[in-house]
């Protein structure tokens, strides 16, 4: 472990110059906008970030319930937690490989090929995804998000023991592109615990997803930009800044990290936001 990370002095200052940002950058957009909504998006997307960068799951898992629940439209929210995502991991990418969780520059090593497969196959599913998302209405996408955010948490409380294989890998990929093009989420969860499930570590799983997702989350923000269906800004511009604040600290966290507490808590929180999800859907419908 790099010994940067244990320095106290160091990771004191780490955190004040963190969060000095976030509240630089939550009074700028409060000033400009004159909209506390818009200043808290810039706190969310740090927490969203800090949360991802860390763990490897829980970006869309929690940002996209939340924002639908706010009442933001869903062919807003899922340009903008892919955009917001996409900052937030090629941060956390960067970081991750500087302390050394992930050698993707070793072409010839299983972490470039994980990644490889990750991206190549996860762009076919992303495709398919947002063709889907922009013709379909809201309250079905609203509906698939919450039911798949649901299923997402108890698969993470299920933890199944999985041997690795390419082929499942593959089926992964494809599957995690299609659920993050579509709904914002889903990504970094079946990735990120597939890649557990199958005997790999924590840091390793993380790493490997952090990064794919950031390529998986330029094709499908891409796509929404060409099909002209984004409409509102300002909510990309609040996530997108808070997560890159955000994603500086995940990867210091990653290094130290175990698996078990941080991903039932995320688990049971994406059971509560993806019922509240439905139910909100449901009412509002």
């Amino acid at each position: 472990m790099d010994t940067r990370l244990l320095n106290p002095r160091r990771v004191a200052v780490l955190l004040a110059a963190t969060f000095a940002a976030l509240a630089i950058a939550s009074y700028v957009v409060l000033y400009y906008t004159k909209s506390p909504v818009d200043a808290l998006l810039v706190v969310l997307g740090f927490s969203l970030a800090l949360v991802d960068t860390s763990v490897g799951m829980g970006f869309g898992t929690i940002g996209t319930p939340v924002l639908l629940i706010s009442g933001f439209s869903s062919k807003n929210v899922v340009p903008a937690i892919l955009l917001a995502q996409l900052l937030s991991a090629g941060v956390g990418s960067f970081v991750h490989r500087r302390y050394k969780n992930i050698d993707l520059l070793n072409f010839k090593g299983k972490n470039s090929k994980m990644a490889i497969s990750l991206v190549g196959f996860g762009v076919v599913g992303a495709v398919i995804g947002v063709l889907l998302a922009i013709r379909l209405p809201s309250t079905y996408v609203n509906l698939y998000i919450g039911t798949l955010v649901v299923a997402i948490g108890l698969l993470i409380l299920a933890r199944p023991k999985l041997v690795f294989s390419w082929a499942r890998l593959f089926g992964l990929s494809i599957i995690s592109g299609f659920n993050k093009a579509l709904g914002g989420s889903g990504y970094g969860t079946v990735a990120t615990t597939g890649l557990l499930a199958s005997g790999h570590g924590i840091r390793d799983s993380v790493g490997v997803t952090v990064f794919s997702v950031a390529i998986i989350n330029m094709v499908g923000f891409g796509l929404y930009l060409l099909t002209n269906s984004i409409s509102d800004y300002v909510i990309i511009a609040g996530l997108g800044i808070g997560a890159v604040i955000g994603s500086q600290i995940g990867p210091r966290i990653t290094t130290r990290l175990g698996s078990g507490g941080g991903k039932r808590l995320i688990a049971a929180t994406a059971i509560l936001l993806g019922v509240l999800t439905v139910a909100t859907t449901l009412i509002r419908a």
